[in-house]
């Protein structure tokens, strides 16, 4: 991504990426071509750079994140130093039919160690070792250090997947997918979000919406419909220095200079529309030049783990036994012998674990409230519900599966509502105003003559009277339902934010750990 922040910052992600690089390491671009050339996102990762930055040195990513991986921006193993993902998006929801991932590890695991640790079904795959975990989840071995994984799969598909990734042409992704990725290689971007939106929208829906769009009412209507019929995609990439920089960018075929002066409010109306605000939007930057259009600033930590929840993939399944990857983490004197740990050992470590990342969303949800409305920020509430689903249950207290189950419900809950009155609002403002037609006519300068009278001749005119007064009790109707609406979802939340000090609280007694 064109991510030209200050050339210092740029000096700095080369060098961490340099310092890390061997002469065998694969680019980014090269790993993506291990994935299914049918994505239409990705999700690129230099988890090596981000962890040596001077942000990512103060705040000790790398053992926060090897301590709670689920609750990072991404699930990943902590072993990982680059990892592509990439997934087929139902453009209309964002929701994906399928994802997958491929990463370099710091450590070698044995697929065996990997089902062993989550109870799968070792496989030969085209002579390609491979693993089945639960919920159709197929994971492979491409080489030393190298692995990759299909979420959604079947053993056909799998098999074609790994005959695509290990031929010889290399199928790529998009042209617009892997230039984005290609940013990571040549700018030093430590994270890349990007979705492929070439002739994924209709052009009669693009008109229509410029058409009824007020911001873009200066502009050219014909000249900027045409503009967004040659949307190409939109990405999001992050720089770590000493704080997050962040840059979101929509790219066309054409110029978009035009968009110049409703720059602003107009990557704000598009991005709240599609549920996926962000507070620290309003205080950043905004630019259209060239052909693309973007809004530049500082991200939050929160703001980080929104955007990089649109993917739900859990790749830190690939990971070995805890002592397998310690020993190769640190090649030091053969570890002490220790005891094994307990059922009751394993299950709380587990367990706390799983909190950890179910009370990470929570934390998250009590902010949503600050977007303009709720539906700018539904998309969250709905991503943080596949990731907690998708969260490992092995070895996790069942009553606290059951309140993880709980939280995904209530948000998908809250998604509804805010939904569901967006719903009813347009329904109610489809019928026309109240409206008081009159006929009646008015004399013309033009006569006829009528057997020798010459008469005036008269046209009908039509006079209709709207009723404004039922325009404003229909506003007002449409205004307190959605705060009604507002203030039912912030009660749904509120009791959830209370259930979760109650599983705190019963969790800590049970286990005797702080939860």
């Amino acid at each position: 991504m064109s991510l030209l922040c200050r050339s210092v910052a740029l000096l700095a992600c080369v060098s961490s990426l340099l310092a890390v690089a061997t002469s065998d390491a694969q680019t980014f671009v090269q790993l993506s071509r291990r994935l299914p050339a049918d994505a239409n996102a990705v999700i690129v990762v230099n988890a090596t750079a981000m962890y040596d930055s001077p942000l990512g040195k103060k705040e000790n990513w790398r053992e926060k994140f090897a301590d709670a991986a689920e609750s990072s921006p991404l699930m990943l193993p902590p072993s990982t130093e680059r990892a592509v993902l990439a997934a087929e998006l139902d453009i209309a929801s964002l929701r994906p039919e399928w994802e997958s991932a491929v990463m370099t590890l710091s450590v070698d695991p044995t697929v065996q160690q990997i089902a062993e640790r989550h109870h799968g079904m070792v496989d030969n795959i085209g002579n390609i070792a491979a693993v089945w975990l639960p919920a159709d989840v197929c994971v492979v071995k491409f080489g030393p250090k190298l692995f990759s994984m299909l979420t959604n799969a079947n053993r056909q598909e799998a098999t074609r997947w790994i005959k695509e990734a290990t031929d010889a042409k290399e199928d790529p992704l998009s042209a617009y997918l892997e230039h984005s990725v290609s940013y990571a290689d040549t700018a030093g971007t430590q994270m890349i979000l990007a979705v492929d939106l070439a002739g994924a929208l209709r052009t009669d829906a693009i008109r229509g919406q410029v058409a009824e769009s007020k911001i873009l009412d200066p502009l050219d209507e014909a000249a900027t419909a045409k503009l967004f019929d040659g949307l190409q995609g939109v990405k999001f990439g992050v720089i770590v220095t000493d704080k997050l920089n962040g840059k979101l960018q929509f790219d066309f075929e054409g110029d978009a200079s035009a968009l110049a002066p409703v720059a602003k409010p107009l990557i704000l109306a598009i991005v709240g529309s599609a549920g996926a605000m962000l507070d620290e939007f309003s205080d950043w930057k905004a630019e259209a030049k060239g052909t693309s259009l973007s809004l530049e600033g500082e991200l939050t930590p929160t703001g980080l783990r929104r955007i990089f929840s649109l993917l739900s993939i859990d790749a830190s399944v690939i990971r070995g036994s805890d002592p397998v990857v310690a020993a190769q983490t640190l090649p030091v004197a053969p570890p002490k012998k220790t005891p094994p740990q307990t059922p009751e050992e394993i299950a709380a470590k587990a367990s706390l674990r799983y909190f950890k990342a179910v009370d990470k969303y929570i934390e998250d949800s009590k902010n949503l409230n600050r977007a303009g409305s709720l539906t700018q920020a539904a998309m969250w509430l709905e991503n943080f519900a596949r990731r907690i689903d998708n969260l490992s249950t092995r070895n996790v207290d069942p009553d606290l599966v059951k309140f993880g189950a709980y939280v995904s419900q209530t948000f998908r809950y809250v998604v509804d509502q805010a939904y569901g009155i967006e719903d009813k609002l347009a329904q109610a403002d489809q019928p026309e105003q109240a409206v008081t037609y009159q006929m009646g006519y008015v004399p013309t300068f033009r006569t006829v003559n009528w057997g020798g009278y010459f008469m005036r001749q008269y046209a009908p005119y039509y006079n209709a009277t709207y009723n404004a007064q039922a325009d404003r009790e229909q506003a007002q109707k449409n205004a307190d339902a959605t705060y009604a609406m507002m203030q039912e979802a912030q009660k749904t939340l509120a009791e959830l934010q209370k259930n979760t000090e109650t599983v705190r609280k019963n969790l800590t007694e049970k286990f005797k750990l702080t939860f």
